[in-house]
């Protein structure tokens, strides 16, 4: 029994060792796991970034080119109203109602805000991303009281033939209003995006 003792003790210093170097073992894989899986995040990141700024990119597309559109109908809408507020316009043939919104999306940035791989973001782009993606939603709220308004006066349209300079104007206020909100935040979106893709 002595013997066992004295093998015991002789061979304590190895099974240290050899338990240190479960221990290390242990650990490091841990370490490599978790540098691996920073790795793949910090590469999903790269990906998602890379979705959201061709969403941006694509999102100008739209604003620029739904902007000429935009901008001739309420110059249309403010000739019309300025005629009638002088007495002086009757509507005898059909107007010319035309309206492009931008189809726009922000799916990319909603997927990326809510992905795992949103922590390893630049925290200045996050900030001007949001800020664009927060007055978009201002201009996404303008844009349904334009539709609503638009859709009002499509569904007269059949009546402003001969209708008076003041039924015109109380017929298209509302519109041209709703419009010039919608160019001023048009303009702002379209300068915002602009500058985040350069």
């Amino acid at each position: 029994m002595n013997d066992r003792v004295v093998t015991l003790r002789q061979k304590l210093p190895e099974i240290a060792v050899e338990a240190a170097m479960v221990v290390f073992a242990v650990f490091a894989a841990f370490g490599v796991e978790e540098w691996r899986e920073e790795r793949q995040l910090r590469q999903f990141a790269q990906v998602a970034r890379t979705a959201v700024e061709t969403e941006i990119a694509e999102n100008l597309e739209e604003f620029l080119g739904a902007e000429p559109v935009l901008t001739a109908l309420v110059a249309q809408l403010d000739e019309l109203l300025q005629t009638a507020r002088a007495g002086g316009v009757e509507l005898h043939d059909e107007l010319n109602l035309a309206l492009r919104m931008p189809r726009t999306s922000t799916a990319a940035w909603r997927a990326a805000q809510g992905s795992q791989a949103a922590p390893y973001f630049d925290h200045d782009w996050v900030i001007r991303v949001s800020r664009i993606y927060e007055l978009y939603e201002g201009y996404a709220d303008v844009r349904r009281q334009v539709v609503a308004d638009y859709g009002r006066v499509v569904a007269r349209r059949a009546s402003f033939r001969g209708m008076s300079p003041a039924g015109l104007v109380e017929s298209f206020e509302p519109l041209s209003g709703s419009l010039w909100m919608l160019r001023q935040l048009h303009g702002e979106m379209a300068g915002g995006l602009a500058r985040l893709v350069e």
